[in-house]
């Protein structure tokens, strides 16, 4: 841990049971707790190392790593049972939103690389290049799911091959020789895993059942505050109250709020500093000079190597899973609600014994779009249009 956790205990006056909170650095962001019962002493060391474990194995920082270890390799890896555990569920749910959520999003996320773009404007003013259509159509078909296998002794690796077919046998698309994934000079140019909030999501839930476990009657866990996990009732005994903000809004601009109990919630969004609207064709290799005034969120379709034109800025799911939410967020920001196959979804939540109904907050160019069942509750400036279809897949 970089830090020591902050512990905060105090007595409710209504005469309530006595709520906690317990917050700690972990995972490049803030992990928040706040719940009732148990010993907190226990708790907080359970929620620690539990956080502690599920960094060790997914973060892409990390050089032993089960993920970084499986990017680094040409052959089979075994794993740690959670990592096999997360691997199958992320194929599974790549293949129930058909490609719009992946777990290799490696090359995507490396051949963009928005938080290095951003601190390039910060110091220049300016924009670096986008990529080039010929390289997005590579780092697509390096995205494909289908990529990461798992062999029948549980070991799992990344395919050499580039997935999706791009083009003619031996050539990319634009008459350039194919690429070997593991003799590729740049870190976008071969497949590699990155889990990114599928393991935000996987690591919630793992808090939320440690805890509980230890004692904690209810608990509400929040990673980063877009990867949320609520365990019982919050205080008196209502549901736990979730604030939502807009895009681009400060902490405390909540535009309405969710209410949560036995739930996770995740939300995905942001922004990126390229392709001047989210309708428009990713503009040609450019300078980026001028003012920037308009911006898409910072999750890239993998299907096609580009910014998403699904006109969405954000999308919160509620269900009852953490890992189950996460996909689904970031699948309907690129691709809309119309990617999940319900039967798919289906079959996944019942081997792993959750429901398989999702609702949905979404926010873009028609306003705040919510699911009837979503709880959605919004503030006196948001403007909602309300849903009429099912959010069950």
């Amino acid at each position: 841990m970089d830090a020591s956790p902050v512990v905060a205990f105090g007595v409710d006056q209504d005469g309530d049971e006595a709520q906690w909170r317990v917050s700690f650095p972990a995972m490049g962001t803030r992990i928040d707790l706040t719940g009732s019962g148990g010993d907190l002493r226990r708790i907080t060391e359970v929620a620690c190392r539990t956080v502690a474990e599920c960094e060790s194995l997914w973060s892409v920082f990390r050089p032993d790593s089960d993920i970084s270890r499986i990017n680094a390799h040409s052959g089979p890896c075994r794993v740690d049972q959670r990592t096999d555990r997360l691997l199958d569920d992320a194929r599974a749910l790549a293949a129930a939103t058909g490609g719009a959520f992946t777990p290799v999003a490696g090359a995507l996320v490396r051949l963009w690389d928005v938080k290095a773009a951003r601190g390039h404007f910060l110091r220049t003013g300016t924009l670096p290049c986008p990529p080039s259509e010929s390289q997005c159509r590579r780092a697509a078909a390096l995205c494909d799911p289908s990529l990461l296998h798992r062999d029948d002794a549980g070991r799992w690796s990344l395919a050499p091959g580039q997935g999706r077919d791009t083009g003619a046998a031996g050539q990319e698309p634009d008459g350039g020789p194919r690429v070997d994934p593991h003799r590729a000079g740049q870190p976008w140019q071969r497949p590699l895993l990155d889990l990114g909030g599928i393991a935000k999501g996987a690591t919630a839930d793992a808090v939320r059942d440690a805890v509980r476990e230890a004692g904690a009657r209810s608990v509400l866990v929040s990673v980063g505050t877009s990867s949320i996990t609520a365990h019982g009732p919050g205080p008196h005994g209502r549901p736990w109250r979730v604030g939502l903000r807009a895009v681009g809004a400060a902490e405390n601009e909540a535009v309405g709020h969710l209410a949560l109990t036995d739930a996770c919630l995740s939300t995905s969004g942001g922004h990126a500093p390229w392709a001047p609207s989210t309708r428009t064709e990713l503009p040609a290799r450019r300078t980026g000079q001028g003012i920037l005034t308009h911006f898409t969120h910072d999750t890239f379709d993998p299907r096609s190597g580009r910014p998403g034109n699904s006109g969405i800025r954000q999308v919160s799911i509620v269900c009852e899973s953490g890992v189950m939410a996460e996909a689904l967020s970031t699948a309907l920001l690129v691709a809309g609600p119309g990617c999940v196959d319900g039967e798919r979804l289906g079959a996944w939540a019942a081997i792993r014994n959750v429901s398989p109904r999702w609702e949905r907050v979404i926010m873009g160019e028609r306003g705040i779009e919510a699911s009837d069942g979503a709880g959605w509750r919004p503030g006196p400036q948001a403007k909602p249009r309300k849903e009429t279809e099912p959010s069950d897949a």
